[in-house]
């Protein structure tokens, strides 16, 4: 593993470690070693991540905020790498907002509501980050991250990786889905989200909606 060790640490930022405890970055505080965890903190420094595996033939395993996630005492083989500093929430035109796998998503919702925009304020109390939640399409109070989500960029891997953006998610049920409408033909175990954009209702709009629909109900 010494090389893999060189290797990342020519690309990376920060200093990957060896032999981390997991059990410092799940929420239930359980999972042994980590043999090399590493956090990237741009798209380039993911792309060459993975590619750096892939050329040494070393296994890759995903962790955003650890949150309902349940590690083995016996750790991991490989490189572990958490997205939690890969977490750049921005706002965009159109009532968008652009997020990266990492960013949590009670922040992206309180980046929402500082806007004015409505709709995601069901995901402020859903633990763990984008990532995670577009792809398993994450939901609480009768709604779900599929409503607001505009878009998936995703890096998809092998040689001759692509970083691409799939657009209209909005009406798609599961990550499954998204690959199946992009046309994608490796398994979902082989992609990677780099970040979604979501779209909101402005808050005006939304209150007038609420107020539509309660008229139609108690009609």
């Amino acid at each position: 593993m010494k090389a893999i060790y060189s290797a990342l640490e020519k690309i990376l930022q920060t200093k990957p470690l060896t032999e981390e405890p997991l059990s410092r970055h799940t929420s239930f505080r359980v999972g042994g070693p980590a043999e090399i965890f590493v956090k990237p903190q741009t798209t380039k420094e993911m792309v060459e991540i993975w590619e750096t595996c892939r050329i040494h033939d070393i296994p890759l395993t995903l962790l955003g905020d650890g949150t309902n996630v349940l590690v083995s005492d016996a750790g991991l083989k490989g490189v572990v790498v958490s997205t939690n500093q890969m977490n750049a929430i921005a706002l965009c035109e159109n009532h968008c907002i652009r997020a990266q796998a990492g960013a949590r998503l009670s922040k992206v919702a309180e980046t929402a509501c500082k806007a004015g925009l409505a709709g995601f304020e069901f995901a402020s109390g859903i633990p763990g980050t984008v990532g995670g939640a577009v792809y398993m399409n994450a939901g609480a109070y009768g709604h779900d991250i599929g409503e607001f989500c505009k878009s998936v960029t995703l890096l998809t891997g092998g040689a001759g990786h692509v970083i691409g953006t799939v657009f209209g998610v909005m009406t798609l049920a599961s990550v499954t889905q998204i690959f199946i409408t992009a046309g994608l033909t490796k398994p979902w175990w082989q992609q990677i989200f780099v970040g979604a954009m979501f779209c909101f209702f402005v808050l005006f709009q939304s209150v007038v909606l609420l107020r539509r629909r309660r008229r139609i109900l108690n009609a």
